[in-house]
């Protein structure tokens, strides 16, 4: 490894502590799979930090139990401002409670793939901190 790609690999993965950067290294080399390569930069924070399609399922998980629960009646706030972002692109809070079941595949989809595309830039966009719900427009 030259000085180079090693400070590449600094810099990318710098926010991670080393002990967590070291293990990700080790549990790569003894992946039967992939093993065998040398881990990029994306491997090793993929084993830290776990997919995209992970965090996208887990986030829809949240909102599904949100939906269940809580319906589209009262205000929220999720944990993750991701989740945030991607319903408010798909009309709201409100509009995701008003969604047929027999759609929630197709939401959930459609939830799956935004949130992704958010995930891979890495940046956290504008959000709305909470998302209201039909009670908030009705004391409006």
């Amino acid at each position: 490894l030259t000085e180079v790609v090693l400070g590449i690999y600094w810099q990318a993965l710098r926010h991670h502590d080393l002990a967590a950067v070291r293990d990700a290294i080790h549990r790569h080399i003894r992946n039967p799979d992939n093993g065998q390569w040398m881990p990029k930069v994306a491997d090793i924070e993929r084993l830290i930090s776990g997919s995209t399609e992970i965090a996208a399922f887990i986030a829809w998980t949240k909102v599904e139990q949100a939906v269940n629960s809580v319906s589209s009646w009262r205000d929220l706030v999720f944990d993750d401002p991701l989740i945030h972002r991607v319903l408010s692109d798909m009309g709201g809070w409100i509009l995701l409670g008003e969604k047929p079941e027999k759609d929630r595949p197709f939401v959930e989809r459609e939830f799956v793939t935004r949130y992704r595309g958010y995930a891979t830039r890495g940046t956290t966009p504008d959000y709305l901190p909470v998302l209201p719900g039909r009670l908030a427009y009705k004391t409006r």
